[in-house]
Parts: structure tokens; C-alpha cells; sequence
């Protein structure tokens, strides 16, 4: 980092992907300066892809240049999502947006890279491609390679794109995704989650430790009310041997209907 310029470095996105043995992982590596991402690539270490771009010098796959797709009509196109791991707290609006484009695309596929979702988009395989909560390093060298294959890319509730909010689209499908999308925004990260962690649950406080006599005491007075003081008996279960016996059944974890 020096001279208002930095690395913006995915050393392995797609890291659940890898961890599982599902081949779509890449690297990602971009150069910022005060205007943006300047230069990128996005490396498919599977299939042996190299995507890179520069501000001004257009996009290209292995060295040749690329461009997105020209597909106009919002029921033929394909795009691409992903689930944060916020997932767990903003699941149904994860999922409300993916209903929502899925009713009116041909398709939607999650394939868990994000920086690839947005090569793809760049090259023309998809459409388009929306997120939310994810890093800087997820998304500054895909911004610059659909940009510079003569796509948009802005955040969902329109305006410049960031890592909490975006939508990368040809520009002929941009605002369709883009208005689909915005409505099913979650809500905006707290401090909590921006650090990598959710709040704490509070601690239930503890019921005062009871002694024997008093249990017993208890158990007496609601006798004598006619209340539910009287013990639970034994049910009755079926022996090994065949008939009827009066024992207790043993709780044990993992052995309960679900």
C-alpha cells in the first residue's frame, strides 16, 4: 500500500466450496486508488481461467477480450446469487429474493464464489448477479471486470455498489434485477455483525437451589390442596419377554423421534 493505492486480496474465495471438495474456488487480487478498482484478476485455479481487467483497458478471458451478454428479455436471462454467512439471520430475505427474480428469469444458480459469479457475469455466462453483506475483497476485482466488459454494477438500492449491497448486470437488465432485488434488502449490518460476530444471548438468571425438605414440604401442602403434588408413576412398557411390566423407560439423547 503506498501512494493512495492498495491490494485487495481473496486468497481463496469459495473457501466452503473447497472444504468440501466442490470445484468452484478461485483467487482474487485487485489494485485501489482514490477512484476505485484500477486493476484486477480473478483466477479459476480449476479450470484453469484467467480473467483480468484494467480501468480503461476493457476485460478479458486468457487474454481475449470478453464482454457481457446481449440478452434483453428478462425471462430468458440467468443470473447468479450467493448467501452470506449472515445467512442465519437474514435468511427469509435471502430467500424472498431469489423467489422474486426466479418468477420472472429463466434461472437462478448460488454456486458459492462470488468473485467468480461476477467474472461469469463479465464474460457474458450470466446475466447478472446480486448480493449482500459480503467484503471488499469479494468484490473489488468484479466490479472492475463487468465494468469494463460493459456491464453495470451499482448497490441494490441504487447508487455507487459496495461490498453490503450489490447488483452486477448487462446494461440492458440491470435496473429489471436491480428493481426485483431492492425489495428484499436486509436490513443494514450492526456493529456486531460487521465484526465477524453476533451479540451475545443474555443469560437466563438461575432459579434459587431448592433443599430436600423444603421439596418435600411443598409436595405436602399440594396434597392437601388437591393440587399436583403426587410423583409421576412408571408407564407401562412391554418387556423383552412378552406381557405387561411396570418400569422406567431411560431417556437417551439421540434416541427420540424427530
Amino acid at each position: 500500500e503506498g501512494a493512495g493505492r492498495r491490494w485487495v486480496v481473496a486468497p481463496l474465495d469459495g473457501t466452503v466450496n473447497f472444504l468440501h471438495g466442490v470445484p468452484q474456488c478461485a483467487v482474487s487480487v485487485a489494485l485501489e486508488d482514490a477512484a476505485g478498482p484500477a486493476a484486477a484478476v480473478v483466477i479459476d485455479v480449476l479450470r484453469a481461467e484467467e480473467f483480468t481487467a484494467s480501468r480503461g483497458g476493457g476485460a478479458r478471458c486468457d487474454g481475449r477480450r470478453i464482454a457481457v451478454s446481449t440478452q434483453s428479455e428478462l425471462r430468458r436471462a440467468l443470473f447468479s446469487t450467493g448467501f452470506p454467512y449472515d445467512r442465519h439471520r437474514h435468511a427469509r430475505a435471502y430467500t424472498d429474493a431469489v423467489a422474486a427474480v426466479l418468477t420472472e428469469a429463466q434461472g437462478v444458480r448460488r454456486t458459492g464464489s462470488a468473485c467468480l459469479d461476477l467474472a461469469w457475469v463479465a464474460c457474458g455466462r450470466y446475466e447478472g448477479h446480486w448480493e449482500f453483506n459480503l467484503q471488499p475483497w469479494d468484490v473489488a476485482a468484479g466490479i472492475l471486470l463487468v465494468t469494463e466488459a460493459g456491464g453495470r454494477v451499482t448497490a441494490a438500492a441504487g447508487g455507487p455498489a459496495r461490498p453490503a449491497e450489490i447488483v452486477a448486470a448487462n446494461a440492458l437488465l440491470h435496473e429489471a434485477l436491480r428493481t426485483l432485488v431492492a425489495a428484499h434488502r436486509p436490513a443494514p449490518r450492526d456493529e456486531a455483525a460487521l465484526r465477524g460476530r453476533c451479540p451475545r444471548p443474555q443469560r437466563q438468571p438461575r432459579h434459587p437451589r431448592r433443599t430436600p425438605g423444603a421439596d418435600a414440604d411443598s409436595g405436602r401442602r399440594h396434597r392437601r390442596a388437591g393440587g399436583i403434588g403426587r410423583q409421576l408413576r412408571p408407564r407401562s412398557v412391554h418387556r423383552a419377554g412378552g406381557g405387561h411390566g411396570r418400569q422406567a423407560v431411560p431417556f437417551r439423547p439421540g434416541s427420540h423421534d424427530l
